[in-house]
C-alpha cells in the first residue's frame, strides 16, 4: 500500500488482483480497479501522484492513470520476475527489482517510459 504525495488517498493492492483507492479523511473506499495478471508482487505511486505502477509475479509491470484508472502502458511482459518497483524521489526513474540483485531502470519523461542507454 502507498499514500499519494498529498496524503489524501491510500492505494492498496491485494492477492485478489484488486487495487482499492481509499479516502484518508473518511477511510471510505472511493474506487476499485481489477488488475490483470497474477498475484501483485509490488506497487508504487509516482511522486506527482499521477501514475500507479503495479507488477505481478509473472513480470508484468502495468502503469495506470490515477485519475481515470485507465491503463497507460505495460513496461515488461510475462517471463521476467519482478518483486519490487520504486520511483526515485524526483520521479525521473523507475526501478524494477527481480530479487537477484538485478534491476531494470526506466527513465520517465512526462510519463513516457523508456529504458536508458547504459552504454553512454
Amino acid at each position: 500500500m502507498e499514500f499519494t504525495e498529498d496524503g489524501q488517498s491510500l492505494v492498496s493492492c491485494s492477492d485478489d488482483r484488486m487495487a482499492c483507492f481509499w479516502d484518508t479523511a473518511t477511510w471510505e473506499l472511493r474506487d476499485t480497479l481489477v488488475l490483470p495478471g497474477t498475484f501483485v508482487s509490488s506497487m508504487t505511486i509516482s511522486p506527482d501522484s499521477r501514475t500507479l505502477v503495479v507488477c505481478d509475479l509473472a513480470g508484468r509491470i502495468t502503469l495506470w492513470d490515477m485519475e481515470t484508472r485507465r491503463e497507460l502502458m505495460v513496461l515488461s511482459q510475462e517471463g521476467a520476475l519482478v518483486l519490487k518497483v520504486k520511483f526515485v524521489a524526483d520521479g525521473a526513474k523507475l526501478f524494477a527489482w527481480d530479487g537477484r540483485n538485478e534491476f531494470e531502470i526506466y527513465e520517465t519523461l512526462d510519463r513516457a517510459f523508456a529504458l536508458p542507454d547504459l552504454d553512454e
